[in-house]
Order: C-alpha cells, then sequence, then structure tokens
C-alpha cells in the first residue's frame, strides 16, 4: 500500500512543503501520497516522521527528521503540531497534536530534528505548586488541577469514584503530583489532546469507561518480534493497611487468595484508599509476567491502551495483551508500526516438567 501523511502546523497544512509536488501527490480530504520506497524520500526535506503514543506516565511524542542541506528556519518553540498517517488505500488516522519542545542541527550531513510533546505539557504544569485536597474524589481532584492549566478530563468512572480522605501537594509540579495519585488508585496518567487522560491501569477500556478495540496481529513473515517471560508478579493476593481511626488500630484488606501473599509498606488514612491500592499493586505485578513486542508494516489504527491478540507466533507467546505503547515511523522504507504489550500470562510447558509459558 502507498503511505500517505497529514502534517498541520498552527492549523496551516506544510504537507506539501516537506515532500513538495511532484513526489508528494495531494490526497483527497487534505495532506499528500507518499509514493513508497525512495521516490518520496530524499526529493523533499522530510526524512522521517515518528509519533509514539504511550499508555501512561510517559508523554506521548512526535519527532521530525529533515534534510537541512538547503537552509530550513527553526521552528518556533510551543508552535502546535497536527499530524495524520495512513495509506491512500486506508485513508489517514489522526495521530495528535503536540507542542513543538526543542529542536536540534547538526551535520555532515546537515540534518535538523525537530521534537515535540503531547499538547498540554507546558511550563504550567510543570511549575511547584502547593494545595491541600481534603475529603475530594479524584475526579474532582484532577478536573480542578486540569482547570487551572487550561485542559480539559477524561476520568475512568470507577477510578474517579475513589474518595482521597487527604492528600498534601507541597511544592510540586502539577505534573509529578498527577503522576503520584494516579499510582495510589492504580490509574494510568498521560497528556493528550490538551486534556488530562485518568485511565484505570490495564483494564483493557476506554477513559470513558467503554471497551478499548481489540486488534489482531498474524505472524505473516514480515513482522519482527521478541516475547519474555518472568517470575515477576508470582503473587497470588496482595494485602494493604489502613488506619481505623474509631477502633484506633490497624486493619488490612486484601486483594486476591492464597500465598505467597504480597504486602504493601505503606499505611493508609481509609479503608477504601487501601483497597484501591491492593487492587492496583496485584494488577500491576500480574502484568509483568509476560511482555510481547513487534514491528511490523503500518497500522496506524493501533493505540495504547487497546488490546491485541497475536496469533500464530509462538504457543507461549500467543494470547492477548494490553498495548503500552505504539510508536508509528515513515521513512525510506515506508510506513511501519512498533507495539510493546503486557499480559499476566498462562500456560503449560510440559517440556520443562511443570507449569511454565509464564
Amino acid at each position: 500500500m502507498t503511505p500517505a501523511a497529514r502534517i498541520l502546523l498552527d492549523g496551516r497544512d506544510i504537507t506539501a512543503n516537506l515532500i513538495p509536488a511532484p513526489f508528494g501527490l495531494p490526497l483527497e480530504g487534505g495532506g499528500h501520497v507518499i509514493p513508497g520506497g525512495a521516490l518520496g524520500f530524499g526529493k523533499g526535506p522530510l526524512l522521517s516522521l515518528t509519533v509514539q503514543d504511550n499508555e501512561g506516565k510517559k508523554s506521548d511524542s512526535c519527532e521530525l527528521e529533515l534534510d537541512n542541506r538547503e537552509y530550513i528556519p527553526s521552528p518556533g518553540k510551543g508552535s502546535k503540531l497536527q499530524v495524520s498517517l495512513g495509506f491512500v488505500e486506508t485513508g489517514v488516522n489522526y495521530m495528535g497534536t503536540f507542542l513543538i519542545d526543542s529542536w536540534t542541527k547538526k551535520g555532515r550531513p546537515k540534518i535538523m530534528s525537530v521534537t515535540a510533546k503531547a499538547a498540554g505539557l507546558t511550563t504550567e504544569i510543570k511549575a511547584p505548586k502547593s494545595r491541600s485536597y481534603h475529603e475530594k474524589s479524584v475526579q474532582e481532584i484532577v478536573q480542578y488541577i486540569a482547570g487551572r492549566n487550561g485542559l480539559g478530563a477524561i476520568v475512568n468512572g470507577e477510578v474517579g469514584g475513589i474518595k482521597i480522605d487527604h492528600l498534601d501537594q507541597s511544592s510540586e509540579s502539577d505534573l509529578n503530583f498527577l503522576t503520584r495519585l494516579a499510582s495510589r488508585v492504580g490509574a494510568n496518567f498521560k497528556l493528550a489532546d490538551e486534556k488530562v487522560i485518568f485511565n484505570k491501569a490495564g483494564s483493557g477500556s476506554l477513559p470513558s469507561g467503554g471497551a478499548a478495540p481489540s486488534f489482531m496481529l498474524t505472524e505473516t513473515g514480515q513482522t519482527e518480534w521478541d516475547c519474555t517471560g518472568s517470575t515477576r508478579g508470582d503473587y497470588n493476593s496482595v494485602e494493604a493497611a489502613w488506619h481505623n481511626v474509631k477502633k484506633g488500630e490497624r486493619e488490612w484488606v486484601k486483594e486476591g487468595g492464597g500465598s505467597p501473599v504480597y504486602r504493601s509498606r505503606k499505611l493508609f488514612k481509609t479503608k477504601e484508599e487501601a483497597e484501591a491500592q491492593a487492587k492496583a499493586t496485584k494488577g500491576a505485578l500480574a502484568r509483568g509476567k509476560k511482555v510481547f513486542a513487534a514491528t511490523f508494516p503500518g497500522r496506524t489504527e493501533m493505540f495504547a491502551g487497546a488490546g491485541l491478540t497475536a496469533v500464530g507466533f509462538d504457543p507461549d507467546c500467543d494470547g492477548s495483551y494490553i498495548i503500552k505503547s505504539a510508536t508509528h515511523r515513515l521513512n525510506d522504507q515506508g510506513l511501519t508500526t512498533r507495539i510493546s504489550c503486557e499480559t499476566s500470562g498462562e500456560g503449560n510447558d510440559d517440556f520443562w516438567g511443570g507449569e511454565g509459558g509464564q
């Protein structure tokens, strides 16, 4: 198939500047066709375009690599990039809005690299602030912080309903505080398209609560892949403690059943917070049992947080996963996608004389 792209800078379509005619041909609905192989590349400034989508904590990013043998002025920091990628035959998918963060020029050959981070990752959200949150829900806290940074908020209902007894933000950036809050309640926090997004970690659901799509990936001989199993997370249950003020004593909550048991060292103020932490820790430990990564011809519809079913790779590696990151790269070799996934993973392996496949 024929790769296609659309790139806007502060609302202005600059695709033709990066891949000039006749090597870049107008695409219906906006954007430019990028002929395969070296025909389109090397005839214009664009050498490569990479978009990375992450499930949580690490912000989404975009990077352009440009041929700078003929002088190209450096872009203004904070300029807004909007990127769509795909194929002529199937159409392009919107990949996100990014704010230009930095540029680098080097030689020889003369090349300029431009990096952009998810829109919303501003100086203001990284500045130290102080505030206390008392008897507030996660939904209320996230909406308040998003609002004071001029951002929207999308919060998973299950996560958003968790009540926080008391939490202090002391000379701490909103970025770090939200990351800490997400870890506390078993959520993934990310910035994307000028929104603060809080989703339940590894849930396979969208932040809005609906089920995330699940994609199938089949071994076709065009895929580079690897899969690693680990004994990390071999706990059948997790316990977390909270302080019962009325009784004046510590009490424990448990997620799962049986041994071995993982015990959280932190003492929580409410039973609800302890339960949320136990559940989050159990999920995080389980998700570390098996990881799968693959690179294949571009599938820009895949995104972090969606499900993946791997088929035909290896009996120990086939199965269901959650996509942790999806990296889409366009260069003179065409359009490729690389995904990194994780799952709890279970199976049998009689060759080793016992349970395996993890």
